[in-house]
């Protein structure tokens, strides 16, 4: 709630800059498309990239390449798992210990996005790829009138997302906006429509060890996960001023592949017949839905220097808050009983900062 909340505040700040916006001549340099974006001076004022064309216009722009990172924190729907170990000889006598979330901790994620532009069009051809790597370890004394039992666990996500093959398209929002009355707060705005193939890994280890003597509980998972399908972006660039801009993008993919999992949970008590074990395996084909969101602001800077049209080459930087949901890969496991998998959500909430240039 408080997320959609934030949205939709967003974009009542991005509405009302759009007046204060109009009659500033500037390039808006989208780094998912490669497509700078020269507005027109109304006041006559030639822009700092060439005199200004009768209205708003796509400029051709070859090369669009960026880096950076994401730094986000995971968050797993009933993510905890607890274990029980019995205590002594007595098998009704035991100490429960509950790992909860292990990836507490955020993680670095390396993306690059690059990006061709075909001349004298809107459209570009671009690709796109990013890794996630989580782990968490914990270690944990239980005391309790029943007894006492160390707890041990670990785990580790991986997921490598490639998106390939993607056809960009830059729409210029002015004319909507000079004919639909609900557009005019986007008037200086420019949407990047994309449709690709996207390529997913998805590898997840979970480990816990519970021990109270020689008395034993423990608990491993495993899940790998590659498929392939289709995946589409919406993104939109607001200009603030001369060399800063407001941008947003949401991505859709829909992706299907094998899903491979195993879940055993066993319980070890010396000198007594009590134990368990429970052992699931799981391989079948599933679509994986990914939703992935990101707002926040770029500046731009041209350089002095000028490629062979005349335009000068752009550098660009934008920072913003990302935030991401992956269906049915959260945390697996067996707890003692369990006779199926449950199909959670990850999700991922974090910041992100990426450079790069436009030539």
């Amino acid at each position: 709630m408080k997320s959609s909340v934030a949205w939709v505040m967003a974009g009542l700040v991005w509405c009302g800059a759009a007046r204060s916006a109009r009659g500033q001549s500037m390039v808006v340099a989208q780094e998912n498309l490669g497509v700078p974006i020269t507005l027109e001076s109304v006041d006559d004022a030639p822009p700092f990239t060439g005199t200004a064309a009768d209205g708003p216009s796509v400029t051709a722009s070859s090369v669009n390449f960026g880096i950076g990172f994401n730094y986000l924190r995971p968050f797993w729907a009933t993510r905890s798992l607890a274990l029980t170990v019995p205590v002594g000889s007595s098998p009704t006598a035991g100490v429960i210990g509950a790992t909860g979330d292990l990836s507490g901790s955020f993680a670095f994620v390396p993306k690059l996005d690059a990006s061709y532009h075909l001349p004298d069009t809107g459209v570009a051809a671009g690709a796109s790829a990013q890794f996630l790597g989580l782990n968490g370890t914990l270690q944990r004394t239980i005391t309790t009138t029943a007894g006492s039992a160390d707890l041990n666990a670990n785990s580790n996500l991986t997921i490598i997302s490639a998106n390939l093959a993607e056809v960009r398209l830059a729409i210029d929002m002015g004319p909507f906006a000079d004919n639909h009355p609900c557009f005019q707060c986007l008037e200086d705005d420019v949407l990047t429509i994309s449709l690709g193939t996207r390529l997913e890994l998805i590898q997840q280890h979970y480990n816990a060890t519970l021990r109270s003597g020689l008395n034993t509980s423990s608990a491993d998972g495993n899940q790998d996960f590659t498929g392939i399908g289709l995946t589409s972006e919406v993104a939109d660039v607001h200009p603030l001023g001369e060399r800063w801009s407001l941008y947003s993008n949401t991505r859709g993919s829909a992706l299907l592949g094998t899903n491979n999992r195993k879940s055993v949970v066993s319980v070890v008590s010396a000198g007594s017949t009590a134990g368990s074990n429970n052992n699931l395996v799981e391989n079948k084909t599933i679509l994986l839905p990914v939703l992935e969101l990101e707002m926040g602001v770029q500046y731009h800077l041209p350089l002095k220097t000028q490629s062979g049209d005349g335009r000068p080459p752009v550098l660009f930087v934008r920072a913003g808050a990302v935030g991401q949901f992956w269906w049915n890969i959260g945390f697996l496991s067996a707890a003692d009983g369990s006779v199926s998998f449950g199909n959670r959500t990850l999700y991922l909430v974090g910041a992100t900062l990426v450079a790069g240039f436009q030539y």
